[in-house]
């Protein structure tokens, strides 16, 4: 469970890992009903690729690259 800001809006998260060197997903629904998600490849322990989806936003789509400090 989540709570955004600003608007303490609750976020409800579910988590698919696959480990380093592993594909994972994840997806989240506000209650709200708007949702995000993300399919992801782990190439290491601190870095990933990930293809995510936000339905609030007008472009849905994009590719990330996540660093873990």
């Amino acid at each position: 469970v989540e709570q955004g800001y600003p608007g303490s809006v609750t976020w409800y998260r579910f988590w698919f890992e696959g480990g380093v060197n592993a594909p994972y997903a994840w997806w989240r629904i506000s209650e709200d009903g708007d949702h995000s998600a993300g399919i992801g490849y782990r190439i290491n322990g601190r870095v990933s690729l990930e293809l995510h989806y936000d339905g609030r936003d007008d472009e849905k789509i994009s590719l990330k690259a996540i660093s873990d400090l």
